[in-house]
Formats: structure tokens, C-alpha cells, sequence
């Protein structure tokens, strides 16, 4: 652990942390990584079968050491990213398509086209 880091006890090393960090290592992108493994995790957290903050530190460590927190804007988005998936709740990483030929992004076309709503398509309510 960094020195800035959440005090830990000892289930810092757990198996299942030491199992997210080898999970991360792996893949080939690795914020989309770091959701899943802490999506993983948040039943575990939730049990009581390792702390919120040992399992945040870990993680953010990790993210240190792969590089991921290179800025402070980047730190910002893997700490985004951790807390909300230790909380079980996807941050939707991956989602959006990736930019081609230098564009910022690109356009996300619906796949049927958008209609006005009709409300006179849905049934009324009992006025009971």
C-alpha cells in the first residue's frame, strides 16, 4: 500500500483482492477490469466478508501501480469507478463506443426511430 492510502487490516490480502488484482493484470482494458472486479466484490462487502475501505484502498493501489492514475482527472474516474462497483452499481465502463480516426466520439444512432409519445396509446387509470 501507498502511503496516502485508507488504513487496512489484515484482510488486505485476501484471496479474493489478490484474485481481483490478478483479473486486472490480465486485461486488455483495464477500467472495464477494475468495474467488474469491484462489482464481484460488493456481495462480499455486503456480507461483511471484507471491509469497504480495505477492498477501496487495494484497488486504488493497484490502479497506482498499472498506471491508471497518471492525472488527477484519471484518479478521479478509477475512484468513480471503484466506489460505485463496491457499492454494486455499474458505472457503465465500455459502453460507449470507442472514437475512431482521432474523433472525440462518435455518434450513437437509435436503432428505431424516436416517435413522439402518444398518451392516448395507454389505458386509463381507474378513477376509483
Amino acid at each position: 500500500m501507498n502511503a496516502g492510502a485508507i488504513a487496512v487490516e489484515s484482510d488486505s490480502e485476501s484471496p479474493e483482492l489478490i484474485a481481483a488484482r490478478r483479473a486486472i493484470a490480465g486485461a486488455p482494458e483495464m477500467l472495464h477490469a477494475f468495474e467488474g472486479e469491484a462489482l464481484r466484490l460488493a456481495p462480499l462487502i455486503a456480507r461483511g466478508e471484507i471491509a469497504w475501505g480495505n477492498a477501496a484502498a487495494y484497488l486504488i493501489d493497484v490502479a497506482v501501480t498499472y498506471g491508471l492514475c497518471g492525472t488527477e482527472r484519471e484518479r478521479e474516474t478509477v475512484e468513480h469507478v471503484i466506489r460505485e462497483g463496491l457499492a454494486g452499481r455499474s458505472v457503465g465502463v465500455g459502453f460507449s463506443p470507442a472514437p475512431v480516426n482521432g474523433a472525440t466520439r462518435l455518434p450513437i444512432e437509435p436503432r428505431a426511430p424516436l416517435r413522439p409519445l402518444n398518451l392516448a396509446e395507454f389505458p386509463a387509470p381507474d378513477a376509483t
